[in-house]
């Protein structure tokens, strides 16, 4: 029903009356963060990332995100937008309420995080698995440079796979069924923390 509302309306439109609504009924409450995604802060807490050009050319984008911990499964709705040097993803769930919204833009990330999402829920982790995933390699290692972290790409049989090491140890697989990240259903495996995210992406058109 959101992906019908989402095409027939136009996303931004769609997603702020869906947003309202959404507000209405749960009350709202999110908790506001705000994070530098690089340098001491990335050394200590999350992976070093690359900036938003490493995704290229400005873009609108749907996904569907299916998240597995422990058994559980937790679907959303990603909607994403990029003008070539800010990101921005609200994911929603399956009847329309806001769960998360992040802005990336020069290394800073800003999040708005429902109440209830669970603690543990780490906005960082949420962009650090979609760059990961979805930013060229090239990029990549530019970011890596000089830290802990190195990335490998290989490919074999049309599966495609990209390991993420900290030193020397492989902590994230992402595995895709083509070689476009953005045509392939996307399999990404925290090692370390154990919970998996398969990622497809619905619809995307570059701005």
């Amino acid at each position: 029903m959101i992906l019908a509302i989402l095409k027939k309306q136009g996303w931004l439109k769609a997603l702020l009356a869906i947003i309202g609504c959404g507000c209405l009924l749960s009350g709202c409450g999110f908790r506001t963060i705000n994070q530098t995604v690089k340098g001491e802060f990335a050394q200590s807490s999350v992976i070093p990332l690359p900036t938003v050009q490493a995704l290229g050319k400005g873009f609108s984008a749907t996904q569907e995100l299916v998240g597995n911990f422990q058994g559980k499964e937790n679907p959303l709705l990603f909607q994403l937008e990029s003008d070539g040097s800010k990101l921005v993803m609200v994911g929603l769930t399956s009847i329309g309420h806001r769960l998360i919204t992040l802005e990336y833009q020069q290394e800073k990330l800003s999040a708005e995080l429902s109440p209830l999402l669970p603690e543990q829920l780490k906005a960082d982790y949420l962009l650090s698995d979609f760059l990961l995933a979805f930013a060229n390699v090239k990029a990549i290692k530019s970011a890596f440079n000089g830290s802990a972290y190195q990335v490998a790409e290989t490919a074999q049989d049309d599966i495609h796979t990209r390991i993420i090491y900290n030193k020397s140890k492989p902590i994230i697989e992402i595995k895709y069924d083509h070689a476009d990240p953005w045509r392939a259903t996307v399999q990404l495996k925290h090692l370390v923390y154990g919970y998996s995210l398969q990622i497809k992406t619905i619809e995307k058109q570059l701005l």
